[in-house]
């Protein structure tokens, strides 16, 4: 169609009534129509040509095909990166698996090689004197150094172990633990929580560790503050332990590490890596030669401490292990954990020996009795739990309203204490299972506990920041001293 302009071939933009059908009109010749008188007396009647409304749709048309296709190719984007996605997350974990399987050979290497070599010929780890291994230009600090540890290691020299411990039952037989009772002024040892506290084996010496990243030593008889050692900054310290001898202590971070200390030179002497999560409990076995830990990474590791190998990595756990013990024997493992369930490995033939499913809640705190014939643990469930290996049998503690947070054996077994999350201690007599004493003064969680050897006191941390020092009616001695802040 053309413009009915005579002579135009103009496309139309417009159309008119005014001769009673509609003249073509191309957008050049509207003006001049108009001037041009209509018909009949008339009017001009122009109505615009919807061109725009017809090149509208047509875009629409082509805009939606253009989004189909959009949509199309986004979605094949997507499935091709879902499965290359995929496939490297197998191939990630076939190499984490194979990864896994050539750590395990080398854990077996590593056992070989322990059980090949005679004790004799274990490099030994050098415990006393501790100054000929270490570079300490203060004649004064070596001094102080040789004293004390003569005095950690002098106490039970030319006793057998048999014989201390027979010694130590004797006494405790006589103790009354529901004396106990605050016997020092409360340390103020930081802003955050004391997580950890150990007694050294002789207990002249005690240590404590928590979330301001510090490992601090301490004078147990002047209750002051002899080192600090601080290499995990800025990672929390989870749980620490004393050597056999006295001579080192170890500690375990979120920092996915251990490290060996030696008391009073502030630097580490030996780091233990091989954890994929945080290590959240460490400790030493009786003879002194190795180290058993729990972590995040749901592994519990035997180490050799002298070369710092993993003898073996125990797996079976379903969730992150939160506490491990040796068996006083040496010869197992007892580990923990959020599983809700508790594992007794067998170091020897490197294997699970036996599981115990506790009550539905993490596991926060593990101990062996001396004798090795009970275990016992407790955690969010709020209970502690005893378990007799001999008739494979448990029983149950409650008493505590919050999470159990740690708990300790007397050295005669009688008694067990504990601590949680609703700020008290319980102590409880083993032989009919009742409370005897409720401990009363940290106002936070009551995280870790500590007997000394001699089996009179007792040292509780908590999240307060303090540490406290309770005693039975015959240690009153100790006497009150002034409050320490540091």
């Amino acid at each position: 169609m053309y413009c009915n302009s005579e002579g135009c071939q103009g496309k139309p933009a417009a159309w008119c009534e005014c001769q009673n059908q509609k003249t073509l009109i191309c957008q050049s010749h509207i003006a001049s129509h108009l001037q041009t008188p209509a018909p009949n007396g008339q009017i001009h009647f122009i109505k615009v040509i919807e061109y725009k409304s017809i090149n509208l749709s047509a875009s629409k048309n082509l805009i939606k095909t253009v989004q189909t296709k959009r949509e199309k190719l986004i979605s094949s984007k997507e499935e091709m990166i879902k499965t290359a996605h995929e496939e490297i997350f197998a191939i990630e974990a076939r190499l984490k698996e194979s990864i896994r399987k050539i750590n395990d050979e080398l854990e077996n290497l590593n056992g070989l090689i322990c059980e090949i070599i005679s004790i004799s010929e274990i490099p030994n780890i050098p415990l006393s004197p501790i100054r000929e291994i270490l570079s300490l230009p203060d004649l004064d600090a070596a001094k102080k150094l040789d004293e004390l540890l003569s005095a950690e290691t002098s106490e039970f020299a030319d006793a057998s172990p048999s014989l201390v411990i027979s010694a130590w039952k004797s006494a405790q037989n006589t103790i009354d633990y529901g004396s106990l009772h605050e016997c020092c002024n409360p340390i103020k040892v930081s802003s955050k929580g004391i997580r950890a506290v150990s007694f050294s084996p002789s207990g002249h010496l005690f240590a404590t560790a928590g979330l301001d990243s510090n490992l601090r030593l301490w004078n147990f008889k002047t209750q002051t503050l002899v080192a600090t050692y601080g290499e995990h900054d800025p990672k929390r310290i989870n749980s620490i332990a004393f050597h056999p001898t006295g001579s080192f202590v170890v500690s375990s971070s979120a920092d996915n590490t251990m490290i060996l200390w030696t008391p009073f030179h502030q630097k580490s002497i030996k780091t233990f890596k091989g954890h994929e999560g945080s290590v959240r409990s460490v400790c030493f076995s009786p003879d002194g030669y190795f180290i058993a830990s729990g972590s995040n990474d749901k592994t519990v590791k035997y180490w050799f401490i002298a070369q710092g190998l993993i003898v073996h990595s125990f797996r079976g756990h379903l969730k992150e292990v939160t506490c491990v013990t040796f068996s006083p024997s040496g010869r197992f493992i007892a580990s923990g954990s959020a599983d809700s369930t508790v594992k007794i490995w067998k170091i020897a033939e490197r294997c699970m020996g036996t599981e115990i499913k506790s009550e539905p809640g993490e596991i926060k705190t593990i101990s062996y009795s001396h004798s090795g014939n009970l275990i016992a643990w407790g955690g969010e469930n709020r209970a502690i739990w005893l378990y007799f290996f001999k008739t494979k049998t448990s029983s149950k503690l409650a008493g505590h309203t919050d999470t159990v947070e740690s708990l300790v054996f007397s050295h005669c077994d009688n008694f067990i204490i504990s601590g949680a999350g609703d700020k008290i201690i319980i102590v409880w007599d083993l032989r009919d299972n009742r409370q005897v004493r409720v401990l009363r003064g940290h106002s936070a969680a009551v995280r870790s506990l500590a007997f000394s050897p001699c089996g009179k006191y007792i040292i509780s941390s908590s999240e307060d920041g303090c540490i406290k020092t309770w005693g039975v009616d015959e240690t009153a001695a100790l006497g009150q001293r002034s409050k320490t802040t540091i």
